[in-house]
């Protein structure tokens, strides 16, 4: 026989009343600073929407952005293989972490921007899978059936199971800061990378400033820098593992407009790009210029072997620039481009090649040249490694026959 609730060894819930002998904690008055009279925290609400209902706003009643310009970039490798699990999760029962959006009916800005009601916060790539999967555009292995389908091709019943599968949806209402607060809290214990929350401030004058310098968009009305083109989300100049994964093109940005400001091999970190973001100005006429040269040079530099651009290679380029950039006050002209790349091209071969052999004195301490260039390289808050790197590869320029 089943044993009963009231069982010896269930425990029974304890609820406060009227009667009870030990109350909670009363809220009393303290020398605490007063909270701003003008502050509100965010505004949550719960609701739980059927997957049609889901679509319906995405699609029909376009009340929903799954893509705003505050979305962590595609990954491009994995996107396939995680829509596909994404959509095998709602068919075999095993459902969906809840969804939240956020509620810009007044936010004028926003409203502006993106024409819509709501824009999501958490779940994008959830809800980019969920429309993808509608729309015929990929196939899902479901349970009792051979093979994998599109949703088309679906029996009814599993159609049905599709669509009437349920979504916890959280909408919350919030200014931009706020947004980024909640994106930063809700990922802290997650593999996103710092860059990802830092762009995740839609109003921000700096970051709308990096976007626009990384990717097309349909809002800004903007074409980015040619050497962030892609073609089926592929990345066109860069290696295929230095796509904008994780924000890493955005992080470059950063990484210049710093070295720009600051006038060569600066520290130029995360932190600095959370107070660039922070102070939320615009970044100015002439360090725009300068940072559009910069990345014009590395455009053209790329452009005459048209080697896929490393994380090293990236790295190396921006250290020696900004090292010539500090030497020459601000006032750095590659004329010869072509010149410059063969010598450049042929030292960068030399000093990151697995079999070098070289070795490299720092502060006493030999290390491998190649380990220690593909290190320091990217180094970005170290700015006396940065110099080293770029003196290393302007001494082995100079013995090519190049002229600085």
């Amino acid at each position: 026989m089943a044993k009963s609730a009231t069982a010896t060894n269930v425990i029974p819930i304890q609820r406060k009343t009227a009667k009870s002998k030990q109350p909670f904690r009363k809220i009393v008055k303290n020398a605490a600073p007063s909270v701003k009279p003008d502050w509100k925290p965010p505004k949550w609400e719960h609701e739980v929407w059927t997957i049609e209902d889901y679509l319906h706003n995405i699609i029909f009643a376009k009340s929903i952005k799954i893509d705003p310009i505050t979305n962590r970039p595609a990954t491009v490798e994995t996107d396939s293989v995680k829509n596909k699990q994404i959509i095998e999760c709602v068919m075999n029962g095993i459902g969906l972490t809840s969804l939240t959006i956020r509620n810009i009916t007044n936010a004028p800005e926003m409203r502006t921007l993106y024409k819509m009601k709501y824009v999501i916060h958490e779940g994008g790539h959830r809800s980019r899978a969920i429309k993808s999967f509608y729309n015929d555009e990929f196939s899902v292995s479901v349970p009792g059936l051979p093979g994998e389908y599109l949703y088309s091709e679906l029996p009814s019943a599993l159609q049905k199971h599709f669509l009437n599968f349920k979504l916890v949806i959280n909408i919350v209402s919030c200014t931009a800061e706020q947004a980024q607060e909640i994106f930063d809290c809700h990922n802290r214990v997650t593999a996103v990378k710092g860059y990802s929350v830092i762009m995740a401030n839609e109003q921000s004058k700096v970051c709308e400033y990096v976007r626009q310098m990384t990717k097309t968009w349909t809002e800004y009305g903007n074409i980015c820098h040619p050497i962030f083109s892609t073609t089926s989300n592929k990345p066109v100049c860069w290696h295929a593992s230095v796509s904008n994964k994780g924000n890493l093109w955005d992080t470059f940005v950063f990484v210049t407009a710093h070295k720009v400001t600051g006038g060569g091999n600066v520290v130029a970190g995360e932190d600095e790009s959370k107070q660039y973001v922070k102070e939320n100005k615009e970044v100015p006429v002439k360090v725009q210029a300068e940072v559009k040269k910069f990345w014009d040079t590395f455009y053209a530099v790329y452009d005459v072997a048209q080697n896929k651009i490393t994380n090293a290679y990236f790295g190396c380029f921006q250290a020696l620039y900004f090292h010539l950039y500090k030497l020459n006050k601000r006032n750095l002209n590659i004329y010869d481009v072509r010149s410059f790349a063969n010598a450049f091209n042929k030292v960068y071969s030399e000093i990151t090649n697995k079999k070098c052999s070289y070795t490299i004195d720092v502060d006493g301490e030999i290390l491998k040249l190649n380990k220690f260039i593909n290190t320091s390289s990217i180094a970005f808050t170290k700015p006396d490694e940065q110099t080293i790197v770029a003196e290393e590869i302007k001494k082995r320029m100079e013995k090519c026959k190049y002229v600085f």
